[in-house]
């Protein structure tokens, strides 16, 4: 058995003494812990970080306005004939005119970021092409997994979730109890929990196969990276 699957309940105490959310300093400026129970995926709903995705939707719609109207100009001067995809620019014209104050109204007075979420999830769920996910049955999981999986969850995860747990961006995602695969390595290596980073991709990868922890897409197997996860029981 592995180094890493032993430790001494005297040992495993004081590790769990001295790392509580009440012992951790959290240095000014820095970001503030969530604690468990958070939801996974919080839109940024009133947030002054979504305020440059409402602006970018605002400057799309001004674009569009723009080539539609310039388009219909161009049209009155070449062709006069009055054809369908005339009178179709000709009412996207009229819309985007006349209908700016409820445009606006839609982008700064409606989360959109909310109502968007799901349409994007289901396009990134149907282009994308990432690794496949194979977990063994709860019944199949070999017996050295579940025991480190144990002794993680009884000693380990409370300090660990107080050290590392963070709300965080990924693109227009905000993820708000999460944590990188990077981060969790390096705090098991602080904790003397494994030897190397590299034991500690094989220390993280029995974890996911014991249902602790899980990519927040569940896309993709533990990687030493900047990739993110998040533990099952928040």
């Amino acid at each position: 058995m592995p180094g890493y699957l032993v430790y001494s309940r005297e040992a495993s105490a004081t590790c769990d003494s001295t790392h509580t959310c009440e012992d951790v300093p959290t240095p000014q400026g820095e970001e503030q812990p969530v604690l468990p129970g958070t939801p996974l995926l919080d839109p940024c709903s009133g947030n002054e970080d979504s305020h440059p995705v409402h602006h970018m939707a605002l400057v799309f719609f001004l674009v569009c306005a723009l080539f539609i109207s310039l388009a219909l100009h161009i049209w009155n001067v070449v062709d006069d004939k009055m054809t369908g995809v005339y009178l179709e620019l000709a009412f996207l014209d009229v819309f985007f005119t006349r209908g700016q104050s409820l445009i606006v109204l839609f982008i700064f007075g409606l989360d959109i970021i909310s109502l968007m979420q799901p349409f994007c999830r289901r396009v990134m769920e149907t282009f994308s092409h990432g690794e496949t996910i194979t977990l063994p049955n709860v019944e199949e999981i070999p017996s050295e997994t579940q025991h480190l999986c144990d002794q993680f969850n009884t000693y380990h995860i409370q300090p660990c979730q107080t050290q590392i747990v963070r709300r965080r961006r990924m693109k227009l995602w905000d993820f708000v109890a999460c944590f990188t695969g990077e981060d969790l390595v390096s705090w098991l290596l602080s904790q003397g929990l494994i030897k190397d980073r590299e034991e500690g991709v094989v220390y993280g990868s029995h974890l996911l196969t014991g249902r602790v922890l899980r990519h927040v897409n569940n896309a993709q197997y533990f990687t030493d990276d900047m990739a993110l996860f998040v533990f099952n029981n928040n």
